[in-house]
């Protein structure tokens, strides 16, 4: 058995009030329900023992179908037949006197309707979804029902891991439409595979793994921590969401065919699995048709910041009492005291924002606003981006924002069709690039800018050809460009080769710098958001990633010697003037396998570098590929590293 434990994203906009709903509608329900059925529960396996016992005494006594069903829960359908005839054949013979027949079977009739009777009296029944007697209320009430603490705890522990972040960029009220109907088809697919079955279905699973699997789609690059239950806990491991949970969805298929393999007549052994794997296929199909028409982006995002700053924050919602009675200037003044005391409060920027707007004082609001538009560049939360970038870009046409963001911006709006506000973010981009902007970033933006078409591409493409620390096998394609701009022509995406290719540029025209590089040895220690423990020397430090200008990544395979990994962490722009100070991390002072996990030491070093990539808005060098290590690049010496990769010549 796959147990999710938890994933790497941490954060939700709000409070998760639909799941906080189902946990405790879910637990009262259990504990209201408990002792009364646990009674119930008891006497009916008395008198389920004392039918079956009389049945041994009596095989020849005629069974019925609802009878022959309690044997194939157990044993299976061909083993309770079986053990039927085996009775009747080696048992006691039946009584020559006919009327001693007839009362002995009115007898074990009367036994058997009592342990039914008592059956239909239990809430289990009564509330659960029992197949040969569907009602539509069932689909619904059968969800909060649950036989015992593990059942209960290990469905709500599912649940935790997975609804609240679905919870979150839906909506309250569409989550809730959401977990309701796939549990309603994970049942109602369960009762037409099992129509005469009459052992009721309960618990909240069929519903959970709707949620799971709209998961999977969502956050489907998401590192999900697991533990193997083989009898006893296994791990825990760490694994993407696109490999764990269709391994999870797989268990159960298989468990389902199994199970009516040998125990058709059970409804799966006691466990629905049917109803797990049509949950979980229905929370794909659903998510997978909310991404294709973008209906988050278009319709539910927006609805959800709109009210996001008014319901958890208390210094928010004074603020907006104080705009309600007229006092405007008092309000964004109590908003600007709270962005200030708590900056990654996105409710308090929200709020300020919107107000701001409202009045005509955006330069009051625009830091914070941008501030909050990175944080959710970190978190991938890529319609908070569009939306609210598109916006400060309306209001703040000269918004500053460091290039390197912009650039990032710039690639998931043309990513998302927003041409024309992707082309203004680059614009914004080169306008704030200077001498000390990394050349990968350049590089980018000329490459974006090509495929753009942007107004400025051809101070784009000098800027980037003209910097020494662009890679050598980015010139020819920039040469390209940038003679066939000269010719008054347009080109879009990377140049390739040509018969009229301008001559190469001169290698001895390059020079290279001469730049201080101060480096720390570091050793990470834990990873807590945005916010990154090392140990330097001996000495404990606590580094905020969002300061990091760049994150440069790379392999130095010397000839003869093992390959060693080198993650640096550039709390100054390369080349900067005074000099780049750097936190440099090696896999062979640090062990990833220690912080994420794994057996492999390279694939754990790729999700390390990938993870503080994630937590960071710097910018990857070499690139975006190589710094995630898709693959990673190699170089003969460290100094060619710094060189190539950091544009340092030491």
């Amino acid at each position: 058995m796959i147990i999710p434990l938890g994933h790497e994203q941490t954060s939700v906009r709000r409070l998760p009030w639909v799941t906080f709903s189902i946990i405790v509608a879910c637990t009262v329900t259990f504990i209201l329900m408990a002792p009364g059925e646990h009674e119930q529960q008891m006497l009916g396996f008395l008198r389920l023992h004392q039918a079956l016992g009389y049945f041994t005494q009596h095989p020849y006594l005629e069974i019925d179908e609802r009878f022959l069903q309690i044997f194939a829960i157990e044993l299976g359908d061909e083993k309770a037949v079986a053990f039927a005839e085996h009775m009747r054949r080696d048992g006691p013979r039946a009584p020559s006197d006919p009327e001693r027949l007839q009362w002995e079977q009115r007898r074990f009739d009367t036994i058997l309707d009592a342990y039914h009777r008592g059956l239909q009296e239990s809430l289990l029944y009564r509330f659960g979804l029992v197949p040969v007697r569907l009602e539509a209320a069932d689909l619904v009430t059968y969800q909060f029902l649950h036989t015992g603490w593990f059942h209960l705890l290990l469905n709500l522990l599912m649940l935790w891991v997975v609804a609240p972040f679905v919870e979150d960029v839906w909506g309250r009220p569409l989550f809730v439409a959401f977990y309701l109907a796939a549990g309603a088809v994970a049942g109602l697919m369960y009762a037409v595979r099992y129509p005469a079955l009459e052992v009721p279905l309960v618990g909240a699973s069929g519903a959970i793994a709707g949620v799971m699997g709209a998961f999977l789609v969502r956050y489907f690059r998401s590192q999900v921590r697991f533990l193997l239950w083989l009898g006893v806990p296994v791990g825990p491991f760490q694994a993407p969401a696109w490999v764990i949970l269709p391994g999870w969805f797989g268990i159960q298929l298989l468990s389902a065919q199994a199970m009516d393999a040998v125990l058709r007549r059970s409804g799966g052994g006691g466990v629905g699995f049917w109803a797990h794997v049509w949950g979980f296929a229905f929370g794909v199909v659903f998510a997978a048709v909310m991404a294709h028409f973008r209906i988050e982006d278009r319709f539910i995002h927006q609805a959800i910041e709109d009210k996001v700053t008014l319901l958890e924050n208390p210094a928010v919602d004074r603020a907006v009492a104080k705009a309600r009675t007229g006092d405007v200037e008092g309000a964004l003044e109590a908003l600007q005291h709270e962005v200030a005391k708590q900056p990654d409060n996105v409710d308090a920027a929200m709020a300020l924002w919107n107000l701001a707007v409202a009045h005509g004082e955006t330069a009051r609001a625009v830091e914070p606003m941008v501030r909050a538009i990175l944080g959710a560049l970190r978190s991938d939360d890529s319609g908070f981006v569009v939306s609210h970038w598109e916006e400060v870009l309306v209001h703040v046409p000269e918004v500053a924002i460091d290039p390197l963001a912009a650039v990032r911006i710039a690639e998931i709006l043309d990513q998302e069709q927003r041409v024309v506000s992707a082309v203004e973010t680059l614009e914004l981009a080169r306008q704030r690039a200077s001498s000390s902007t990394p050349a990968a970033v350049l590089l980018r933006m000329a490459r974006l800018g090509l495929l753009l078409e942007a107004p400025s591409i051809e101070a784009m493409v000098r800027a980037a050809l003209e910097h020494p620390e662009t890679p050598a096998d980015a010139r020819p394609e920039l040469e390209v460009a940038m003679w066939g701009l000269a010719r008054g022509g347009r080109v879009r995406g990377a140049a390739g080769p040509s018969a009229n290719r301008p001559p190469a540029t001169d290698p001895a025209a390059a020079t290279s710098r001469t730049a201080v590089l101060e480096v720390t040895e570091a050793v990470p220690l834990a990873l807590d958001g945005h916010l990154l423990r090392v140990d330097c020397s001996g000495h404990s430090r606590e580094l905020d990633l969002r300061e990091v200008q760049a994150v440069a990544v790379g392999v130095v395979a010397r000839p003869g010697s093992k390959p060693i990994g080198v993650l640096d962490l550039l709390l100054d722009q390369p080349g900067a003037a005074g000099g780049a100070r750097s936190l440099r991390v090696t896999s062979d002072g640090f062990d990833p396998r220690t912080m994420v996990g794994g057996e492999e030491l390279w694939a754990a070093f790729r999700l390390f570098a990938v993870k503080i990539l994630d937590a960071s808005v710097a910018v990857p060098l070499p690139d975006w590929d190589a710094a995630r290590g898709q693959p990673f690049r190699s170089y003969p010496s460290l100094g060619a590293y710094q060189r190539q990769v950091l544009g340092i010549e030491l």
